[in-house]
């Protein structure tokens, strides 16, 4: 007797069909809105931190050591601003723990990345194959023991606005209507919305 071949089609009920599928539309999604959120926080953070970085080296003792030679008042307070300024970045910037921000972020955007290739290629997959195999099942619990991993590390609180941007973009990039969905059955019962496939409000 031959093993199944993992790649083969699985007879399932058409409910379960569509519970599965809608777990992996779901995470395809979800790994995609992540994976633009986090990128947008690491770009974010990484702009924040360089504006630090260049009020701390211009506040430093060679970039002002002209200061006693200036004696214009407008030019005068403009160093006098800049040495404040640094000042203060090099006080607050440690509190910030930017640079443990920046690892994380860039950590999860590219987990979340990887993630979302690997989904996006099984999602191409049972639209070729035109249903779920063995693989496609396996595949979808090792993607949700990672994203429940991933989202250990994630924000707790979510940028509302920013979160908002990217899913309006996944919206674009991938449709619900876009997804491979089972044909509806010979009595015309049970028939699959699209929105019985994918989310409609990501997270």
């Amino acid at each position: 007797m031959h093993a199944a071949n993992s790649h083969s089609l699985l007879s399932l009920s058409r409910d379960q069909t569509i519970g599965h599928l809608r777990q992996i539309y779901d995470l395809h999604r979800t790994a995609l809105l992540n994976d633009k959120y986090y990128a947008c926080r690491l770009a974010s953070m990484k702009r924040n931190n360089k504006i630090f970085e260049i009020v701390l080296a211009l506040g430093t003792s060679t970039s002002l050591s002209g200061l006693t030679l200036v004696k214009e008042p407008p030019v005068l307070y403009v160093w006098s601003a800049l040495a404040l300024l640094s000042a203060v970045a090099a006080i607050v910037k440690p509190v910030l723990q930017w640079s443990n921000d920046i690892e994380r972020y860039s950590k999860l955007h590219m987990a979340y990345l990887d993630l979302y290739h690997e989904l996006n290629a099984a999602v191409g997959d049972i639209a070729a194959q035109g249903g779920l195999t063995s693989h496609s099942l396996r595949l979808l619990d090792a993607a949700r023991e990672r994203h429940r991993s991933f989202s250990r590390d994630g924000d707790e609180r979510p940028a509302s606005g920013l979160h908002d941007r990217c899913w309006r973009e996944v919206n674009r990039q991938h449709p619900a209507e876009s997804y491979w969905r089972p044909p509806k059955n010979a009595v015309g019962t049970n028939t699959v919305a699209t929105s019985d496939l994918s989310r409609s409000d990501g997270g």
